[in-house]
């Protein structure tokens, strides 16, 4: 229970027990006046009222000096006036009990005013406080949906840097492939000086241009005589040994003619009417487990040396 309601229940149970008090008091004042009223209607209003009067207290006292009973009727009014005396002091006190209370009373009265105005501040501060939770929870919202938009973006950037990095990663690692992987190629090839009835023999360097080895090496090659323009053809690699090539090695490919040639055969060759063709074929492996297939065409210009003719690589 708060202050103000004790302060409400003080004032009214003061008025409750002073009401009797202040009744009596009232009372007694009522009376005191009667008698002062009855007292100044008896006084004369002339001097022959004051001459009847003072007739009467003669024969007044005469009776009383003759009456034995008058020493009795004295004392009665001695006790009435003492009685009067002692109503019209507790009428004072009464008096100023009424007026205690009341002030009591009224100082409750404020008091209680004074809570009910706390009360009312107290409610103003509980609207504005839940006001002002409503505007935070209101901005929490916001900035729970902006943090929420933002870790969506973030995670949607962090995801796209990852596959960047995959991206570049893969990048990075096929380049490195392609830098460090083997390349197998021909670094030129020759025709053996031709000599009647026996068949033409052409050389072919082949070399490892890449750093790092070609592994399982198999190649098969093949001569051929043929006009411009020849369709030439050739099956898969022989059924060789393969063979480990190192980086900047270099090996010896051989092939000759598919049959003896003979003088004249020498000469169209000599004066480039007719043309030998070497052709060659080959796979490798590097060392990052992918497979390669290499082929060169070459063709004889009228001298010991052969040009070529077509190059292919594993992508063509």
């Amino acid at each position: 229970m708060s202050r103000g309601y004790w302060h409400f229940y003080t004032l009214f149970f003061g008025l409750i027990l002073a009401y009797p008090v202040v009744q009596h008091s009232y009372a007694q004042t009522r009376a005191a006046e009667d008698q002062s009223k009855a007292e100044q209607n008896t006084e004369p209003s002339d001097l022959s009222s004051i001459k009847r009067s003072l007739d009467g207290i003669a024969r007044a006292v005469e009776t009383a000096n003759t009456d034995r009973h008058a020493a009795d009727g004295d004392e009665r009014a001695k006790r009435d006036l003492e009685a009067q005396e002692e109503m019209a002091r507790w009428a004072f006190w009464m008096f100023w009990a009424a007026a205690v209370s009341t002030v009591i009373g009224a100082a409750g009265v404020l008091l209680i005013w004074r809570t009910l105005i706390h009360t009312r501040d107290a409610a103003k501060a509980a609207k504005s406080a839940v006001a002002e939770g409503q505007i935070a929870n209101s901005i929490a919202r916001r900035a729970a949906a902006q943090s929420a938009i933002f870790s969506r973006e973030s995670a949607k950037h962090a995801r796209t840097a990852l596959e960047d990095g995959r991206l570049q990663i893969n990048l990075s690692d096929k380049h490195a492939r392609l830098q460090l992987r083997a390349y197998m190629a021909c670094a030129g090839a020759s025709l053996e000086p031709i000599e009647y009835a026996a068949p033409g023999t052409v050389t072919a360097t082949v070399i490892n241009c890449g750093q790092t080895p070609a592994l399982n090496l198999r190649m098969c090659s093949q001569s051929v005589l043929g006009v411009s323009n020849a369709k030439i053809m050739i099956g898969p690699p022989a059924d060789c040994t393969p063979v480990d090539i190192g980086p900047q090695q270099a090996f010896a490919l051989q092939s000759s003619t598919d049959r003896i040639l003979g003088t004249d055969e020498i000469a169209r060759i000599e004066r480039g009417e007719i043309f030998v063709y070497f052709i060659a074929s080959g796979t490798y492996d590097d060392v990052f487990g992918e497979s390669h297939t290499i082929k060169f065409l070459y063709r004889s210009d009228g001298t010991d040396k052969l040009k070529p003719a077509a190059i292919y690589d594993e992508q063509e």
